[in-house]
């Protein structure tokens, strides 16, 4: 039995094992499924009832999959019910399908098969969308999504902030890998905002920023005297995080001499001001990170092994946001907001062409790159919407380079091209990799995955 303020689904599918599954999946979330078998079940549903979401096949035909009768269905929900957030399914790898049925207005699409987790944390998405629509706010989405600072819907970063919130209570050292941009100084953050030193200092150092002899005044702090310019004691960042959290980041540039005083202080929690000879005891929780692969920089010579075992009782990988690409409209949207409210610029959201190139693009510069390109489109926009050209993105390639990718990202990228090419034969799939039809089912199941 749900109440008036469970949200209600609509499932259009004409195959029954469909309706089945997704009716039992979504109802063990919470929600109040109604399916509907044919495009004329759904449009009379729709007449009778309002909806949250509407998950919709485009293939109401076994024998096709071209999806036309579902972009028809689309366009006309569009235009009659627009407020309704359309969540289509499309056939494994069809993103050109999936690419058109965004154009149209749909919100997000799903592969079949489909990925439970990845399905209830769009359809939730999707459930908040429609319900801060509904009251007319414009809210940023992040702390209804997580009670972190982090906003995410990724399976593969929800992990990671799962890590990160069950190791911050504890005071172990925490190294924190992943590319420039992807946060890893949010996540440091968020671990000791959730502390219990999360009402003292958070103190946070850039080792690459400085040269060496200045970064080590900077850590350690100075006596008067100890060089030309110091001319009264100073403390260093050490002693400033004192009860409280030090976020060292860029540890793979520190130099081997600083190397070999932060371990010093590591080992003995006692820190000495350049010139000083007196130890001053200090408490303080180190956080770390890097952009660099420390392991190779060990067999390089360049970073102790001693020091990397000290830091790094527990590493979290903070995922690129190609590796997340679930987040990009809810990053892209708080980032807009916070943005409007700055300049006092009337800005609601993104047109669709603009949330197209935004999933297009590949976001080298990961989620700093998304938000000074969102500050950027805010800036120039005059509307109430952001479109693609204030996005000021290059355009997509129709045929990614080989020679960018990773072997995983090739792998899947010739898998996907093959499996759409051929209809979805494995047969005619399988010849156009030059593979076994065995061969090529067992690097199916690989890449999509459990």
């Amino acid at each position: 039995m749900h109440s008036e303020d469970t949200p209600s689904l609509l499932v259009a599918d004409d195959q029954a094992d469909v309706r089945s599954s997704l009716c039992w999946l979504l109802e063990a979330e919470g929600y109040s499924v109604t399916c509907a078998a044919s495009p004329a079940e759904l449009l009379l549903l729709l007449e009778q009832n309002a909806y949250a979401v509407l998950l919709l096949d485009l293939n109401f035909n076994q024998d096709t999959t071209s999806g036309r009768e579902g972009l028809q269905l689309l366009e006309k929900l569009a235009y009659s019910y627009p407020d309704m957030s359309a969540v289509v399914l499309t056939g494994w790898g069809n993103t050109e399908l999936a690419v058109r049925a965004l154009q149209l207005g749909a919100r997000d699409f799903l592969e079949k098969p489909w990925d439970n987790d990845r399905l209830t944390q769009v359809v939730r998405h999707q459930v908040l969308r429609s319900r801060v629509q509904r009251q007319g706010s414009l809210l940023s989405l992040d702390s209804k999504v997580t009670h972190t600072p982090i906003a995410t819907y990724s399976p593969k970063m929800q992990k990671v902030l799962d890590m990160a919130l069950h190791i911050a209570g504890s005071d172990v050292s925490v190294l924190i890998t992943g590319e420039s941009g992807t946060g890893k100084g949010l996540l440091a953050r968020t671990i000791a905002q959730h502390s219990q030193r999360a009402n003292q200092p958070f103190v946070q150092v850039n080792l690459g920023a400085l040269p060496e002899t200045l970064m080590e005044s900077e850590l350690f702090g100075h006596v008067r005297g100890a060089f030309t310019d110091a001319r009264q004691d100073r403390p260093g960042r050490f002693e400033l995080a004192h009860k409280g959290t030090l976020f060292l980041d860029e540890l793979g540039n520190a130099s081997p001499s600083l190397q070999r005083r932060l371990l010093t202080v590591l080992e003995s929690n006692y820190v000495e001001r350049v010139g000083g000879t007196h130890p001053i005891p200090i408490d303080v929780r180190v956080i770390t990170a890097t952009n660099a692969v420390l392991k190779d920089k060990i067999l390089q010579g360049l970073f102790r092994e001693d020091l990397y075992y000290r830091v790094n009782t527990v590493e979290l990988h903070m995922p690129s946001l190609r590796e997340r690409p679930e987040d990009i409209l809810l990053l892209a949207q708080q980032f807009l907001n916070q943005s409007a409210q700055r300049f006092e610029k009337d800005i609601e959201g993104f047109e669709k062409s603009a949330e197209i190139a935004l999933l297009q693009y590949t976001w080298p510069g990961n989620v700093r790159e998304l938000e000074h390109t969102i500050e950027r489109a805010a800036l120039m926009a005059k509307g109430k919407l952001v479109s693609a050209a204030h996005l000021y993105l290059p355009a997509a390639e129709n045929n990614p380079s080989l020679e960018r990718m990773t072997l995983q990202q090739a792998e899947r990228y010739l898998v996907q091209k093959a499996w759409h090419e051929s209809s979805g034969n494995a047969e005619i799939a399988s010849r156009r990799l030059g593979l076994s039809r065995s061969s090529f089912y067992r690097l199916l199941a690989k890449i999509r995955g459990p």
